[in-house]
Protein backbone atom coordinates (compact mmCIF):
# COMPACT_ATOMS: atom_id res chain seq x y z
CA UNK A 1 0.00 0.00 0.00
CA UNK A 2 1.17 3.41 -0.93
CA UNK A 3 1.81 5.56 2.20
CA UNK A 4 0.58 9.10 2.33
CA UNK A 5 2.20 11.50 5.07
CA UNK A 6 -0.59 14.47 4.82
CA UNK A 7 0.92 17.97 6.35
CA UNK A 8 -1.26 21.23 6.27
CA UNK A 9 -1.14 24.17 8.52
CA UNK A 10 -4.10 24.65 8.93
CA UNK A 11 -5.04 27.43 11.56
CA UNK A 12 -1.18 27.75 11.50
CA UNK A 13 -0.92 24.86 13.45
CA UNK A 14 1.14 21.99 11.61
CA UNK A 15 -0.80 18.97 11.28
CA UNK A 16 0.26 15.62 10.29
CA UNK A 17 -1.60 12.26 9.73
CA UNK A 18 0.72 9.15 9.21
CA UNK A 19 0.57 5.47 9.55
CA UNK A 20 2.37 3.78 12.37
CA UNK A 21 4.49 1.40 11.06
CA UNK A 22 5.56 -1.92 13.05
CA UNK A 23 8.07 -0.78 15.19
CA UNK A 24 5.44 2.39 16.47
CA UNK A 25 2.84 0.12 16.84
CA UNK A 26 4.81 -1.88 19.13
CA UNK A 27 6.57 1.22 21.10
CA UNK A 28 2.79 3.18 21.40
CA UNK A 29 0.69 -0.13 22.15
CA UNK A 30 0.55 0.33 25.84
CA UNK A 31 -1.45 3.87 24.82
CA UNK A 32 -2.93 2.45 21.87
CA UNK A 33 -4.49 -0.22 23.64
CA UNK A 34 -5.56 2.18 26.26
CA UNK A 35 -7.05 5.04 24.19
CA UNK A 36 -9.45 2.90 22.34
CA UNK A 37 -10.97 2.30 25.57
CA UNK A 38 -12.78 6.30 25.15
CA UNK A 39 -14.28 4.57 21.50
CA UNK A 40 -17.78 3.97 23.01
CA UNK A 41 -18.36 -0.23 22.10
CA UNK A 42 -14.91 -0.99 20.11
CA UNK A 43 -13.99 -3.32 23.10
CA UNK A 44 -17.60 -4.81 22.85
CA UNK A 45 -16.59 -6.00 19.13
CA UNK A 46 -12.55 -6.67 18.99
CA UNK A 47 -9.78 -7.25 21.59
CA UNK A 48 -6.45 -5.39 22.32
CA UNK A 49 -4.82 -8.86 21.27
CA UNK A 50 -7.02 -8.69 18.20
CA UNK A 51 -5.85 -5.23 16.97
CA UNK A 52 -2.26 -5.92 17.77
CA UNK A 53 -2.39 -9.05 15.80
CA UNK A 54 -4.54 -7.45 12.84
CA UNK A 55 -1.85 -3.91 13.06
CA UNK A 56 1.28 -5.69 12.53
CA UNK A 57 -0.46 -8.15 9.81
CA UNK A 58 -1.66 -5.46 7.86
CA UNK A 59 -4.83 -6.29 8.15
CA UNK A 60 -6.00 -3.16 9.62
CA UNK A 61 -3.74 0.12 9.82
CA UNK A 62 -3.54 2.01 12.28
CA UNK A 63 -3.11 6.09 11.99
CA UNK A 64 -1.53 8.77 14.12
CA UNK A 65 -2.91 12.17 14.22
CA UNK A 66 0.09 14.69 15.61
CA UNK A 67 0.54 18.63 15.62
CA UNK A 68 4.15 17.84 17.11
CA UNK A 69 2.86 15.26 19.82
CA UNK A 70 0.17 12.53 18.83
CA UNK A 71 -3.48 14.07 19.57
CA UNK A 72 -5.40 10.71 18.25
CA UNK A 73 -5.44 7.54 16.65
CA UNK A 74 -7.66 6.18 13.86
CA UNK A 75 -7.92 2.51 12.87
CA UNK A 76 -9.00 1.65 9.56
CA UNK A 77 -9.07 -1.26 7.33
CA UNK A 78 -9.87 -2.64 3.76
CA UNK A 79 -12.74 -4.41 2.99
CA UNK A 80 -13.30 -6.23 -0.04
CA UNK A 81 -16.90 -6.70 -1.44
CA UNK A 82 -18.10 -8.76 -4.16
CA UNK A 83 -19.28 -5.34 -5.83
CA UNK A 84 -16.36 -2.78 -4.74
CA UNK A 85 -13.77 -2.58 -1.97
CA UNK A 86 -14.40 0.01 1.36
CA UNK A 87 -11.98 1.84 3.17
CA UNK A 88 -13.46 1.37 6.76
CA UNK A 89 -12.57 3.76 9.50
CA UNK A 90 -13.71 1.01 12.06
CA UNK A 91 -12.77 4.17 15.23
CA UNK A 92 -10.81 7.20 15.95
CA UNK A 93 -10.11 8.29 19.53
CA UNK A 94 -8.12 10.74 21.27
CA UNK A 95 -8.08 14.98 21.95
CA UNK A 96 -9.03 17.30 19.06
CA UNK A 97 -10.20 14.39 16.64
CA UNK A 98 -12.50 16.89 15.24
CA UNK A 99 -9.45 19.24 13.97
CA UNK A 100 -8.02 16.52 11.78
CA UNK A 101 -10.93 15.55 10.25
CA UNK A 102 -9.72 17.12 6.90
CA UNK A 103 -6.54 16.33 7.22
CA UNK A 104 -7.70 12.99 7.33
CA UNK A 105 -10.30 13.19 4.55
CA UNK A 106 -7.37 14.28 2.08
CA UNK A 107 -4.84 11.38 3.32
CA UNK A 108 -7.68 8.77 3.39
CA UNK A 109 -9.07 9.41 -0.08
CA UNK A 110 -6.03 9.02 -1.36
CA UNK A 111 -5.18 5.63 0.03
CA UNK A 112 -8.98 4.50 -0.67
CA UNK A 113 -8.56 5.27 -4.21
CA UNK A 114 -4.84 3.49 -4.05
CA UNK A 115 -5.87 0.81 -3.05
CA UNK A 116 -8.97 0.66 -5.38
CA UNK A 117 -11.76 1.31 -3.19
CA UNK A 118 -14.90 3.38 -4.49
CA UNK A 119 -16.51 3.98 -1.07
CA UNK A 120 -15.12 5.34 2.76
CA UNK A 121 -17.18 3.87 5.22
CA UNK A 122 -17.67 4.17 9.55
CA UNK A 123 -19.81 3.84 12.23
CA UNK A 124 -20.04 6.78 13.92
CA UNK A 125 -21.41 8.25 17.17
CA UNK A 126 -24.66 10.89 15.63
CA UNK A 127 -21.99 14.53 16.67
CA UNK A 128 -19.53 12.94 14.35
CA UNK A 129 -22.28 11.97 11.65
CA UNK A 130 -23.66 15.94 11.79
CA UNK A 131 -20.27 16.89 11.27
CA UNK A 132 -19.41 15.01 8.63
CA UNK A 133 -22.44 15.50 6.79
CA UNK A 134 -21.15 19.09 6.23
CA UNK A 135 -18.46 17.19 4.01
CA UNK A 136 -21.11 15.39 1.64
CA UNK A 137 -21.91 12.62 3.68
CA UNK A 138 -24.38 10.97 3.34
CA UNK A 139 -26.37 8.15 6.42
CA UNK A 140 -26.72 4.95 4.02
CA UNK A 141 -27.90 2.81 7.47
CA UNK A 142 -28.45 2.89 11.00
CA UNK A 143 -26.16 0.08 13.18
CA UNK A 144 -27.84 -1.54 16.00
CA UNK A 145 -27.28 -4.29 18.43
CA UNK A 146 -29.40 -6.09 20.96
CA UNK A 147 -27.61 -9.08 23.35
CA UNK A 148 -28.59 -12.47 22.60
CA UNK A 149 -31.16 -14.09 24.51
CA UNK A 150 -32.37 -10.43 25.61
CA UNK A 151 -36.01 -10.60 25.16
CA UNK A 152 -38.63 -7.56 25.01
CA UNK A 153 -40.91 -6.79 27.38
CA UNK A 154 -43.98 -5.95 25.04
Amino acid sequence: MLQKHEKSFRDGIERRVFLLNSLQIDYYWEDIAKLMTQCPGFYDFYTPEWLYRAAKSGNCQIWGLSDGTIKGIVVTQILVFPKQKVFEVLAGAGVGLVRFFDDMEEVFEFIAADCGCQTIAGRVRPGIERLLRKKGVVKVSSWVSKPVGQRSKN
